[in-house]
C-alpha cells in the first residue's frame, strides 16, 4: 500500500489562515440569513391615509344602527307590555286572519297541482293517441298511394 502523504513540516499554511478561512464562512451564514429575512418577511403595511376617517365613519353607522335597534325594541316591549291593547288585540286578529289566508292558499295550490297533474295525463294520452292515428293515417295513405298508381298503371 502506498503511504499517505503527510503534511510537510515547512508547509505554507499558517495558523491564522484558518481563523481567517472560518470568520469569512461565518460572515457568510450571516450574509445568507439576512438576505433571507428580507426575502421571506413580508414588509410591514402602511395604513391607508383615509383609514381613520373610515374607521370614524363605521363607529358612526355603528351607533345609528345601534340607536335603531333600542328604538326598535323599545318600542315592541311599549306594545307588548300592554300599553295599547286594542291594538295588539288588532294584531293578534289580524294574525289569525294572515294565518287563515296562507292555509286558503295552500289549499288552493293542492287543488291546482291535482287539476294540472290531470290535465296533463290527459294531454300525454291525447298525444299517444294523436302518433297513433298519425301513423294510421300514414299507412293508409301509402295504401291508396299504392293502389292509385296501380290503378294508373292498368289504364296504361
Amino acid at each position: 500500500m502506498p503511504a499517505m502523504p503527510s503534511k510537510p513540516e515547512n508547509s505554507p499554511f499558517v495558523a491564522w489562515q484558518t481563523a481567517a478561512i472560518l470568520l469569512l464562512l461565518a460572515t457568510q451564514v450571516v450574509l445568507v440569513a439576512l438576505l433571507c429575512s428580507k426575502v421571506f418577511v413580508p414588509p410591514p403595511q402602511a395604513a391607508p391615509p383615509n383609514s381613520q376617517r373610515l374607521e370614524a365613519a363605521a363607529d358612526k353607522i355603528n351607533a345609528a344602527l345601534i340607536g335603531l335597534e333600542d328604538r326598535r325594541r323599545s318600542e315592541f316591549t311599549g306594545k307588548a307590555n300592554g300599553s295599547d291593547p286594542e291594538r295588539l288585540q288588532a294584531l293578534c286578529d289580524r294574525a289569525a286572519r294572515l294565518d287563515d289566508d296562507v292555509e286558503a292558499r295552500d289549499a288552493q295550490i293542492r287543488e291546482l297541482q291535482g287539476q294540472l297533474n290531470e290535465a296533463r295525463d290527459k294531454i300525454l294520452i291525447l298525444d299517444i293517441a294523436a302518433k297513433r292515428n298519425e301513423e294510421r293515417l300514414k299507412s293508409l295513405n301509402d295504401s291508396l298511394r299504392e293502389e292509385s298508381g296501380k290503378l294508373a298503371g292498368g289504364k296504361r
